[in-house]
């Protein structure tokens, strides 16, 4: 909490916080998700690719074929960029201001990167919509950051 609350403030700001915290325990989970699920594909993308594609419909494999088919270095980027947001979201939780703009720039980034990696990817418009809630969420906390 900011040092230069009073105690009384600071228990005004208590349901405020505990917002904030399931936001981050949210993201916890989506970028720790990410983290994990980009990096444990790009140490191996032609092996998890083999692997996982045994019994899965067309649709599934196309979509995994599309999301290795440019290869470790878009995967690597992916992975990091999850990170870069897991750890904004624990600067969040710590109250700290730097932690939102990590978290936006990585989550923006998060969306503009297939773009860049793979031609004529899909967008999917729910992940925008979600990212621009999870940023705005985030941003009515920023007052009582520091």
């Amino acid at each position: 909490m900011p040092e230069e609350l009073t105690p009384s403030a600071n228990e005004n700001l208590e349901p405020q916080i505990r917002l904030l915290k399931v936001l981050c325990i949210l993201t916890f989970v989506g970028s720790g998700g990410g983290l994990f699920s980009y990096g444990f594909i790009g140490i191996n993308p032609e092996w998890f690719y083999e692997s996982a594609s045994k019994g899965m419909n067309q649709e599934m494999l196309d979509l995994l074929k599309l999301i290795t088919s440019p290869g470790r270095t878009f995967l690597l980027v992916m992975a990091a960029l999850h990170a870069f947001s897991f750890v904004g979201a624990l600067l969040m939780w710590k109250l700290k201001k730097l932690g939102f703009h990590s978290y936006a720039f990585a989550q923006i980034l998060v969306l503009i990167t297939p773009l860049l990696f793979i031609r004529g990817f899909p967008t999917a418009g729910i992940n925008v919509i979600l990212t621009l809630l999870f940023i705005l969420a985030y941003a009515r906390f920023l007052k009582i950051m520091r």
